[in-house]
């Protein structure tokens, strides 16, 4: 894990300083979600964010009559979208046009189903000579400030909200002709726009979960606009929606997924779990409520989901974090770590992971823990675990030698597990302190 950078904007800190990026690839998914699961929220999403180069996709035999199915919705007038291109002569009129009429459609087709589409949409631009589509969405810019009660300098201060037009959509030269990559990235920036601008009123929702969600979803609705899935593509939870979409058709599964998504967007709190999967499914059931009458196609998604290996009704340890800080003598702070397991389950065979930012020198770490090679950052370890029974509680401690306060007095520790009886934690256990107002060990 890299190296974070200090953070800024209150909440936003504890989340890893940056809010969202949104993830445009249609391939590799699964392997990245797995990956993902095991560090939980470590990898805070950086500003821009990209889709892997990738070959052309196969082609889809309903693109050249692609208004119909934009059309099927006759109840709601079309409008010309207020789509900024880019001046580029890699770019000619024939393709602008091309996409701004894919793009009217996609928006057209998520306002048949009560997702609306920003009114100001991305810039859109081509890169020379790459392939796939890389975004550049800042969620928040730093405005250089002065302060006058200091000598002259900079001092980065958060500019929210940027307008619409600040984030670019830069399309691959090479894949101008792949129509299909550039609308799953207008339906990733839609529907992660959305989630994002939702956040002030639900501070304390996962950005992973959101980010895991935008990218499902964004697939799903990517390849029903298209009515067509690439044989070859098959993300995590997206192969499933689709297989979803195969047994109860297309207007239904088209309607479940946009009151899952609003669900996600309007009551986060609702249900809520640390394991992605146990979340989605949740959100799947509020939807269901609302468009099957006599709720008789739950059963046939449950066991849909359940046959492709997604699990969410098996019972599954969750662990809470609380930390303390304390001075020691000689500018050594020491650091207690409880873990609680507060469920029924126990969490058998797993492993902590902790870090400390800005990497502090470690004095002494729980017996038996390791060094993390996932990291370059020197106070990572890893804290294996034979088991934390079921209504539990167990103690980690660690000495360090912080950088001076004068430096820098704030010390984030991030912290992230997984064993084999757990959720699939989605969320953030991150705990800040301000080390200036620590207290001396004999006070905790």
């Amino acid at each position: 894990m890299l190296r974070a950078k200090r953070h800024i904007a209150g909440r936003y800190a504890i989340e890893g300083g940056l809010l969202f990026f949104l993830p445009f690839f249609a391939y590799n998914l699964k392997l990245a979600i797995d990956d993902i699961n095991k560090r939980a929220e470590e990898c805070g999403p950086p500003l821009i964010a990209t889709l892997k180069e990738r070959a052309k996709p196969p082609s889809v035999p309903s693109l050249p009559n692609w208004p119909s199915v934009a059309s099927q919705n006759t109840s709601r007038a079309k409008t010309k979208m207020d789509l900024l291109l880019k001046d580029s002569p890699l770019l000619s009129q024939s393709t602008g046009k091309r996409i701004r009429a894919d793009l009217t459609g996609l928006r057209d087709y998520f306002s048949s189903l009560h997702i609306e589409a920003p009114a100001e949409s991305s810039a859109i631009g081509v890169e020379a000579g790459r392939t796939g589509v890389i975004y550049v969405g800042p969620s928040e810019s730093f405005a250089l400030a002065q302060n006058s009660s200091i000598p002259p300098t900079t001092i980065p201060t958060p500019v929210l909200p940027l307008p619409g037009y600040r984030q670019n959509i830069m399309i691959g030269e090479k894949s101008l002709d792949e129509r299909t990559v550039i609308t799953l990235a207008y339906s990733s920036h839609v529907l992660g726009g959305l989630l994002k601008n939702r956040r002030l009123q639900h501070p304390s929702v996962s950005t992973l979960q959101d980010m895991m969600a935008t990218s499902c979803l964004s697939t799903y609705f990517n390849w029903s606009f298209w009515d067509s899935k690439p044989e070859k593509e098959g993300e995590y939870w997206a192969a499933q929606l689709w297989q979803i979409r195969q047994k109860l058709g297309k207007d239904f599964t088209d309607k479940l997924l946009s009151f899952t998504f609003r669900a996600i967007t309007d009551t986060p709190e609702e249900n809520a779990s640390p394991d992605f999967d146990i979340y989605f499914y949740n959100k799947l059931k509020n939807a269901d409520s609302v468009i099957d009458n006599d709720l008789s196609k739950i059963s046939i998604i449950a066991d849909t989901l359940e046959r492709s290996g997604i699990s969410f009704r098996k019972p599954k340890a969750v662990l809470t974090f609380d930390t303390s800080v304390a001075w020691k003598g000689g500018g050594v702070l020491s650091i207690i770590i409880n873990v609680a397991n507060e469920t029924d389950v126990d969490a058998k065979r797993g492993q902590l992971r902790t870090d400390f930012q800005t990497d502090p020198e470690i004095v002494m770490a729980p017996e038996g823990s390791l060094n993390d090679p996932s990291t370059t950052l020197k106070s990572a370890r890893i804290i294996p675990f034979d088991a934390i029974p079921a209504h539990s509680k167990r103690e980690f401690r660690f000495d360090i030698i912080p950088v001076p306060l004068h430096v820098d007095p704030m010390l984030l520790i991030n912290i992230n597990y997984e064993c084999e009886t757990c959720v699939k934690d989605c969320y953030s256990h991150a705990k800040q302190f301000d080390l200036s107002k620590a207290s001396k060990e004999a006070h905790i």
